[in-house]
């Protein structure tokens, strides 16, 4: 009997065990907070400390400050169960500064450790030198006008903090409205952090300016631009006497083998001038840290310049004037353009290399074939032989060109493929097009009559003609003369020992191929005669004289005659 009874106690204390509550662990969470200071001011440093208790060890805690407009002060790591953080007070924190502390135990997740779930958010500690950020990002001129020369004065202020997102800043560029209406940008600088940023600029042409400051944001991935903020435009005057200028390319578009140059109009200042010229080539697949393929840098006193091109790409001219009292001056005008290589150019640049008016007179006077490729590859082609055009004296369409082949979609509903190749005139670096008709028999190589030429572009000597050769000397005088297989056409040439030259063409039938020119001349060898015109037209002849000298034979533009003496 008194055995069931301790058997009955036994379990009952048993089931009594059984039935009490388990205490489960204290979750991970940050305590002991101790805070150095509840006020602050500029260059005062404050110190946390904290302990992280509760979870499983082991521990990791970060302190991050919160709303600073100065990113300097970043999160703060720490393993173990104690941390401490300090940060020194610096211009452009906000009026209450606070902080938050995230932890993570060995159980809890990065899910909840980034969330701040059991995290520590601060209580405020007042900053009596805290600046209070605007609404949006402003900038503020110090001037609303200046004159070439002074520098213009802009602050800008972001409003942004860390607590918001991750490090961010801007990337600025003043741009500046040239005389001529053109736009373009100059003085790019890049600023983290900092709260309020205030640049100089110091125009040195143009008549108006203004500043962009674009917002951008460091991500994982990269550099993106947010938001983009401009400033008011500024004036810019011109002091009595002040230099300005324009500079004017002789081509944007070029081949290597072709020479390009500049003409610089410089209006004020005092002479003589010292001119930086910087030619620069970059490759067409260049990005931000791609050398360039082609550099020329000279200075000189002339105000007109020239370089033989070398390598394809992209390419931009800088130009540096500083006159007699020291005075500088970077002159107003598009110097960007695009160099090619021969049959080798990219297809997307083709139809805008080929834009334009081409011309080829064909085996002889009686033929012609014009070309003329417009915006968006509109074309039309015009034949005096309309057999080469199928019964058609002129085309329509719109054109496209892809490797070594223009194809034309007529406006008729027909396809018709014209293979071309541009290349070089050895003589006068006339840009050529070889175009081969369908018969596959019949080449045509086409020049650019309006394809125009500073009057330096291919003169060794710009300012005087060349020597008097015993070649020239054999030419010297007035020529006439007639179509060698056309009655209808008509030449005068004459050739003054000064080095003057000038032509006439007449063409009875077709009156709009008559020219006349003068100009200088600029080389004879034994069969070419190279020649400037009054208006900026480089060009040349062939000539062949019989051995007393009466006699010559001329070829101009594909059209022969035979010339004697008057």
């Amino acid at each position: 009997m008194k055995r069931c009874v301790l058997l009955l106690l036994a379990s009952a204390l048993l089931l009594g065990c059984l039935a009490l509550p388990v205490q489960a662990a204290d979750p991970v969470r940050v305590t002991n907070v101790t805070v150095d200071k509840t006020s602050v001011n500029v260059g005062d440093s404050i110190l946390v400390t904290w302990e992280v208790t509760g979870g499983v060890p082991p521990y990791e805690s970060e302190l991050t400050w919160n709303a600073i407009y100065n990113i300097d002060a970043g999160p703060q790591h720490f393993e173990g169960n104690q941390g401490y953080a300090t940060m020194t007070v610096r211009p452009g924190m906000v009026p209450v500064i606070t902080f938050f502390i995230k932890c993570k135990d060995e159980a809890s997740s990065w899910d909840d450790y980034y969330a701040g779930k059991n995290g520590y958010k601060s209580d405020g500690i007042e900053n009596a030198d805290g600046w209070t950020a605007p609404t949006d990002t402003s900038i503020a001129l110090e001037q609303t006008s200046v004159q070439i020369g002074q520098p213009i004065r802009a602050t800008v202020y972001k409003a942004y903090d860390v607590d918001a997102g991750g490090p961010m800043g801007f990337y600025y560029q003043w741009v500046v409205t040239g005389d001529d209406g053109g736009e373009f940008v100059t003085a790019q600088q890049t600023q983290w952090g900092q709260y309020a940023t205030t640049l100089n600029f110091t125009p040195v042409h143009g008549k108006s300016a203004y500043l962009l400051a674009d917002a951008i944001e460091y991500t994982s991935a990269d550099i993106s631009p947010t938001r983009r903020h401009t400033s008011d435009v500024i004036s810019i005057t011109k002091a009595s006497g002040q230099m300005e200028g324009t500079a004017t390319l002789s081509r944007d578009r070029a081949f290597t083998g072709q020479r390009i140059s500049v003409m610089l109009d410089i209006r004020g200042g005092t002479a003589p001038y010292t001119v930086t010229y910087e030619w620069i080539v970059y490759p067409f697949d260049a990005d931000y840290d791609s050398r360039p393929v082609f550099h020329v840098n000279e200075t000189t006193n002339e105000l007109q310049h020239s370089v033989l091109l070398t390598d394809a790409g992209l390419g931009q001219l800088d130009i540096q004037v500083t006159d007699s009292t020291g005075q500088t001056s970077s002159l107003s005008g598009d110097t960007t353009f695009v160099v090619y290589q021969p049959d080798d150019f990219p297809n997307e640049h083709a139809l805008t290399l080929l834009t334009g008016r081409w011309e080829d007179s064909g085996d002889n006077a009686n033929d012609r074939f014009i070309m003329t490729i417009g915006p968006g590859g509109r074309t039309q082609i015009e034949s005096s032989h309309p057999a080469w055009l199928w019964d058609y004296d002129r085309l329509t369409g719109t054109a496209s060109a892809d490797a070594g082949i223009l194809t034309l979609a007529t406006d008729l509903g027909t396809r018709v493929e014209y293979g071309y190749e541009v290349g070089i005139n050895s003589y006068n670096e006339e840009l050529l097009l070889k175009l081969t008709l369908p018969d596959g028999l019949s080449n045509y190589v086409f020049y650019q009559p309006d394809y125009q030429y500073l009057p330096f572009d291919n003169m060794a000597d710009k300012a005087t003609p060349p020597p008097v050769t015993e070649a020239h000397k054999r030419l010297l005088g007035e020529w006439q003369g007639r179509g060698k297989y056309d009655e209808y056409e008509e030449y005068s040439l004459e050739l003054t020992g000064d080095g003057r030259i000038d032509f006439a063409y007449i063409n009875a039938k077709w009156p709009e191929l008559s020219t006349s020119f003068q100009g200088v001349v600029t080389d004879v060898r034994e069969d070419t005669l190279s020649y400037l015109t009054d208006s900026g037209y480089s060009y040349y002849l062939f000539f062949w004289l019989t051995d007393d000298g009466a006699q010559m034979e001329v070829v101009f533009q594909d059209h022969t005659g035979i010339l004697r003496r008057d």
